[in-house]
């Protein structure tokens, strides 16, 4: 103990020292700057008025984010029943999708099967001409001169018309044979279709081009 006195009074002599020179160095500081206190303290005072604006808006928006964190920390009771809400969601809805595709194995129905095409309507039954309308339109061709009965078109339209004279001349048939077949039954009998004289063919065209050639002789 008597050998580190010396050296504690030392220690403390030299921080005494350094402590004293320390403020004198200050103080020497402090009056070669009283010249610019005022100026520097304008200067300060000016800045923070020009910036003010912009700490207060800071500061409104710290406060509010402040206030909506502690706002989302007093609802976490709320937080904890959605998450709870949204697992029994989850659960109830696995389970139904669990019980409806067990259901559909059991009775062997698919919802991925498509429904049966349904067959397209029929089409509707085309109007034929009447008899007046086409004996008109034949003789107006034939007294104007436009068709030929020597042309290949001409051919090609008294071959379709002798087919369709031949297919209602069928149909007509089966519609006589029907109606002899009803005569001795309950239902009232069908009424026999008169054949309708047709205006349309090679015998009508050779028909009137001589009738034609009779009136210019």
């Amino acid at each position: 103990m008597d050998r580190l006195a010396p050296i504690e009074s030392g220690a403390a002599y030299i921080a005494d020292w350094t402590w004293a020179s320390l403020k004198f160095i200050v103080y020497l500081l402090y009056l070669a700057t009283i010249p610019i206190h005022y100026p520097i303290y304008y200067t300060f005072a000016f800045v923070v008025f020009l910036f003010s604006p912009i700490w207060y808006m800071a500061q409104l928006f710290l406060g509010a984010g402040l206030f909506v964190a502690n706002l989302i920390a007093r609802l976490k009771y709320l937080y904890i029943y959605f998450a709870c809400a949204a697992v029994i969601g989850i659960c109830a809805g696995a389970m139904l999708h669990g019980s409806t595709s067990m259901l559909f194995i059991l009775l062997g129905v698919h919802p991925s099967q498509k429904p049966a095409t349904q067959p397209p309507p029929p089409a509707p039954p085309q109007e034929e001409p009447s008899t007046e309308q086409e004996s008109g339109a034949y003789s107006g061709a034939d007294s104007s001169g436009l068709i030929s009965s020597e042309s290949p078109s001409f051919r090609r339209k008294g071959k379709d018309a002798y087919r369709h004279d031949m297919t209602e001349r069928e149909r007509d048939a089966l519609y006589e044979n029907k109606w002899r077949q009803s005569g001795s039954s309950r239902a009232p009998p069908i009424p026999p279709i008169k054949p309708r004289r047709k205006f349309r063919g090679l015998l009508a065209q050779t028909i009137h081009e001589e009738s034609s050639e009779s009136e210019s002789l």
